[in-house]
């Protein structure tokens, strides 16, 4: 899956800036506690709830706001 392949990128990076190595078992503690990163599958869901929301609320590029509508004022 392509977030998979994304994460171990970014566990490489992190390792990388860090100076630790590919088996400290540390690594997710100091993505979430020092890094204040998210997963790729939580940074992605992030992500689309919020430009979600800056559309509701007129935050957002127009081309982008067209595409989403209240359920509310769908009719059936």
């Amino acid at each position: 899956m392509i977030t998979d392949e994304l994460q171990q990128v970014r566990n490489t990076a992190t390792r990388v800036v860090s100076n630790t190595q590919k088996f400290d078992h540390d690594l997710s503690t100091l993505l979430h506690d020092k890094l204040h990163l998210l997963d790729v599958p939580e940074k992605t869901t992030f992500k689309l709830n919020l430009m979600t929301y800056r559309c509701l609320h007129g935050q957002a590029p127009r081309y982008l706001a067209d595409y989403i509508t209240l359920a509310i004022e769908v009719t059936s």
